[in-house]
């Protein structure tokens, strides 16, 4: 066998499995948020629920706005500067006004008048 055909193969299994790893904790994160939302929501049906979103067409989209709001913390607001901070601000801002437009959206999606 080629040794680099090896190499290749192996460098794709290991991305395929952090790949899943990855997947499997975006899947449990996501369990918890909406558990949280709707706690009358059973656990199974929060991993089904959670898995098809990851794994659905917008999938990517949601798990960048997740990791993008998991890298802001104490610490690293201590370490940004004044512009970025401010930057900061104002996307969040921005961000809070675009969230309550799409949140009113998804309701009326869940109960049409």
């Amino acid at each position: 066998m080629n040794p680099i055909q090896t190499t290749s193969s192996t460098e794709s299994t290991l991305a395929t499995q952090h790949g899943n790893l990855v997947q499997e904790e975006t899947v449990e994160a996501w369990s918890h948020l909406v558990r949280r939302s709707y706690p009358n929501l059973a656990t199974p049906i929060a991993r089904a629920l959670a898995q098809r979103a990851a794994q659905g067409p917008y999938g990517l989209a949601l798990q960048s706005i997740a990791q993008g709001m998991a890298q802001f913390d104490q610490a690293t607001l201590g370490d940004m500067t004044g512009s970025e901070l401010q930057m900061l601000s104002a996307l969040l801002m921005n961000l809070r006004e675009e969230v309550q437009q799409l949140l009113a959206q998804v309701n009326a999606q869940w109960h049409p008048e």
